[in-house]
């Protein structure tokens, strides 16, 4: 199994190239074409949010709800794709200086996850993830 972390929409990444989340779709397909005999998993994808606003604007709970349906819409798109796994469910403590891509982070508070850390509250999204973990077929 290959399991690929992937932030398009999130991360600039090289070049500001992972910036542009409707390159996640052809991403996928040359994981697909270089192995063609593992099975592949996005192993880690999610976006800061700790805030209300537009969905245009990164950081807020509008915004991860947008970022998890686009994602997780292009990750049903791949029949041939193993799982995914969203990182990370509850928000945590991490480095003094933290800011995770968040133009308003709130260091060191870890804040892509879907539970808030001080009151374990669920985020929006947290229950776009459900709908869609729990509407997936998990046959073989």
């Amino acid at each position: 199994m290959l399991g690929a972390n992937e932030y398009f929409g999130w991360y600039p990444g090289p070049g500001g190239h992972l910036f542009d989340r409707s390159r996640l779709s052809p991403y996928l397909d040359q994981l697909r074409k270089c192995y063609r005999r593992q099975a592949l998993v996005v192993s880690e994808f999610g976006a800061e949010a700790n805030r209300d606003g537009p969905p245009e604007e990164k950081g807020t709970y509008q915004f991860q709800r947008d970022f998890v349906n686009f994602h997780l819409g292009v990750f049903a798109s791949k029949p041939w794709l193993s799982g995914a796994i969203y990182w990370a469910l509850n928000e945590f403590r991490v480095k003094p200086d933290w800011e995770g891509g968040n133009p308003r982070p709130n260091p060191p508070i870890f804040q892509k996850g879907l539970v808030n850390y001080d009151t374990w509250a669920r985020k929006p999204a947290w229950e776009d993830v459900h709908r869609w973990f729990t509407q997936t077929n998990q046959g073989m």
